[in-house]
C-alpha cells in the first residue's frame, strides 16, 4: 500500500514538472500593445516575445486585411485597443516589417478622410497597416489612402513601365487632355490606354482611361466600347498625402472636373 502511494506521489509529481516545463516553453503573445512614435511615424509594440512559429499558427489567413465602418472607427480601435482576436492575429502576421521586425502603421492623430463624387457610396473600410481605402458599393471601384512608396511603385507599374508587359503597336500624343495614347494587345483583346495629368491648386492627379477594342473572352467581348473607359485608374498627390482611385462600371466618360472631385481631407 505505501509503494503504491510512493508510485502515486511520484506520478504527480512528473506531471507538475511537465505542466511546468511545457507552460514555461509555450510561446508568450500578449495582446496588449503600446503605440510608439517617431516624428509622424508611429509603430505599434506588442507586449511579450514574439514567436515566429506561433504566427504562422494563427487561424486567419486572409493576409493583412481588417475591415472597420469608418475612419472614426479604426481611430478609436488603434487608440484604445479594441481590435479582436483574429485583428491582432493579422496585425502580428502580416504587418510586420521583414527587414527592422517592426509594425509600421497609419499615425491615428493624422488620418485623411477620402473625397469623391456624390454618386460614389462606401461602407467598408479596409485598413491594411500603413495604406487603407474605401470600396464602393455595387462594385463601381474603390479609393485607397497609401504611402509615398506604393505610389511611386503603383506609377511605374501603371505608368512608366506599363508597356514593358504589353504587345504594344503604337503610343502616340494627342490634344484631348494633352494625353498619351498606347495601344496594345493581350490574350484578352485589343485596348487602348489614354494617360494625362490635371493639376487643381495644390492638387495633382495621374489618370488612366483603359478601353477595349476588340474582345477575344466573353468577358471583354461585352466591354467594348471606343467611347466609354472599360476602367480607370487614378494616382492622386495632394498635399505631400497619396491616394490611388480605381473606377469601372463607367456609364461614360467622366469630365476633368468630375475626375477632380477625387482627393483626400484630414479627419479632425
Amino acid at each position: 500500500m505505501l509503494k503504491n502511494i510512493k508510485i502515486l506521489l511520484v506520478a504527480v509529481l512528473v506531471l507538475i514538472l511537465c505542466a511546468g516545463c511545457s507552460q514555461k516553453d509555450a510561446p508568450y503573445i500578449s495582446n496588449e500593445y503600446v503605440l510608439e512614435y517617431e516624428g509622424d511615424k508611429c509603430y505599434m509594440s506588442f507586449l511579450g516575445e514574439r514567436n515566429d512559429e506561433e504566427i504562422d499558427l494563427l487561424e486567419s489567413r486572409v493576409f493583412g486585411i481588417t475591415t472597420f465602418k469608418s475612419l472614426e472607427e479604426l481611430k478609436d480601435t488603434i487608440i484604445n485597443n479594441k481590435f479582436t482576436d483574429s485583428q491582432l492575429n493579422i496585425i502580428r502576421r502580416d504587418f510586420v516589417d521583414k527587414d527592422t521586425k517592426k509594425i509600421q502603421i497609419c499615425n491615428p492623430n493624422k488620418l485623411y478622410q477620402a473625397v469623391y463624387p456624390e454618386k460614389y457610396e462606401a461602407t467598408m473600410l479596409v485598413w491594411e497597416g500603413l495604406s487603407y481605402g474605401w470600396v464602393f458599393d455595387n462594385s463601381y471601384g474603390n479609393i485607397n489612402y497609401i504611402t509615398k512608396e506604393r505610389f511611386d511603385y503603383s506609377y511605374k507599374q501603371d505608368f512608366s513601365d506599363f508597356t514593358e508587359m504589353q504587345t504594344v503597336s503604337k503610343t502616340e500624343k494627342i490634344e484631348d487632355r494633352d494625353s498619351t495614347v498606347t495601344y496594345y494587345t493581350t490574350v484578352a483583346g485589343e485596348f487602348k490606354r489614354v494617360c494625362y495629368k490635371l493639376e487643381q491648386g495644390e492638387k495633382t492627379l495621374y489618370v488612366a482611361e483603359k478601353y477595349c477594342l476588340e474582345g477575344y473572352t466573353d468577358y471583354t467581348k461585352n466591354n467594348v466600347s471606343l467611347d466609354i473607359p472599360k476602367s480607370i485608374t487614378i494616382l492622386g498627390e495632394q498635399k505631400n498625402e497619396y491616394f490611388r482611385v480605381f473606377l469601372s462600371k463607367l456609364e461614360q466618360r467622366p469630365s476633368e472636373e468630375y475626375l477632380l472631385e477625387f482627393g483626400l481631407r484630414e479627419l479632425l
